[in-house]
């Protein structure tokens, strides 16, 4: 077994019972045909078989050693959109105290086979779960799927909108910015809800009469046509789903950065909360690197966007809090000082998020860098809300001597 997350060797036996460590027995688990993968109390994935890697890490682009979850290799998604379940299947084994019935699971994109059956079994005394995976590559199985199932789509909200699917890459143009790109900029922000065409055009263009609604179904078809030009007649679409009279993304072929950021925000926060800091990092950071500019940036008046965009800036504000504190207590000052920058710039006008940036260029000997954010600071409080911040240079400036220097 590979030892994925550096954890490997805690104790996962039955209960009053200590057994090998997972990579002590290589040689019998690398045999097995189907994946396996185990994992700890919070679904961190402590050791993956060969076949464990050639299904789900080598659909990342090759083995990995970031810590990973069990959600981040098998998704729990029902394929009849009808009963879809959401849930972490780690613990509901824990919960269950026994081995889940099989169940059948979206993959991530981009391998052999898009679906696979999995059984989660409990380790005993809570020490966590085993996981077995086999893919299931049937017709019948796929025939269950939109005809375009092997094609994934690629949805950056972060900054500049950004599409690309799994068989074209980038499909950008001047569409985003038009009308069918504003759907799709809309369901984005619908997180997978089915959203009436009403609220489509209301939203979007409140001041058209009621032809809007037949221009929605004009304009669907046209991002249909956007998305998979090679679609054929009244084929089904694979990303964006007719439903109740509604449209909404097809959350089990298309990916959205904002949703991953979310997620892994969540279980960052999560980990940190439960003293899991090494857990919270491997959250945080990759979170935080897909944060690359507002939510929907090139939409800035649209009313509709702006609740999303503020709860998106919140949550970046919150991860890179976050990190600071990490890294600052693991002695990194380069790296705290790196997220209190990204802090400073993503809050502007923020007295705690600055403060904490000029600190740590103090600390870093930046006194230059210090003195320029600090005036920069100052003069944009003073433009638009003509107050001073609520804190002084002098009153940051530490001793290099001082031996509680740091201590913060």
């Amino acid at each position: 077994m590979n030892d994925l997350n550096a954890r490997s060797g805690a104790d996962a036996g039955r209960p009053g019972r200590r057994v090998t460590r997972w990579e002590e027995t290589v040689d019998v688990f690398d045999q097995i045909p189907y994946g396996l993968f185990t994992v700890n109390r919070s679904g961190a994935v402590l050791a993956v078989n060969t076949a464990g890697r050639e299904l789900l890490l080598g659909r990342r682009g090759g083995p990995s050693r970031e810590l990973l979850t069990c959600c981040d290799l098998v998704c729990r998604r029902v394929i009849d959109p009808g009963s879809e379940v959401h849930g972490c299947l780690t613990e509901e084994a824990l919960d269950a105290g026994a081995p889940l019935e099989e169940v059948q699971v979206d993959l991530p994109p981009a391998g052999p086979s898009d679906l696979a059956w999995v059984t989660v079994s409990p380790l005993g005394e809570g020490a966590g779960a085993i996981f077995h995976v086999r893919a299931d590559d049937s017709e019948a199985t796929q025939s269950l799927v939109a005809p375009a199932a092997a094609t994934r789509l690629r949805l950056f909200a972060f900054g500049r909108t950004r599409v690309e699917t799994s068989a074209a890459g980038s499909i950008g143009g001047e569409w985003i910015e038009q009308r069918p790109g504003q759907v799709l900029k809309y369901l984005i922000c619908a997180h997978g809800r089915v959203v009436a065409a009403e609220e489509i055009a209301q939203a979007l263009w409140p001041e058209t009469d009621a032809r809007a609604l037949s221009s929605v179904r004009y304009y669907v078809h046209t991002l249909r046509t956007r998305l998979e030009p090679t679609r054929g007649p009244r084929t089904p679409s694979s990303f964006i789903e007719s439903r109740r009279g509604g449209y909404s993304l097809n959350t089990r072929r298309v990916w959205v950065d904002a949703t991953e950021f979310e997620q892994l925000v969540a279980t960052g926060l999560a980990a940190l909360a439960a003293g899991e800091r090494e857990a919270a990092l491997h959250r945080l950071e990759p979170a935080t690197n897909l944060y690359r500019g507002d939510f929907l940036a090139d939409e800035p008046y649209a009313e509709w966007a702006l609740a999303e965009r503020d709860r998106f800036q919140e949550l970046a504000g919150r991860a890179l809090r976050a990190l600071t504190e990490l890294r600052l207590a693991a002695d990194d000052l380069e790296g705290a000082a790196r997220h209190a920058r990204r802090l400073a710039d993503t809050e502007p006008y923020d007295n705690d998020a600055q403060r904490r940036h000029i600190e740590l260029s103090l600390r870093r000997g930046r006194r230059t860098e210090a003195v320029r954010r600090y005036k920069l600071f100052q003069q944009r409080l003073q433009r638009n809300f003509d107050v001073e911040p609520d804190f002084t240079l002098a009153e940051l400036v530490v001793d290099e001597h001082d031996p509680n220097r740091g201590s913060s």
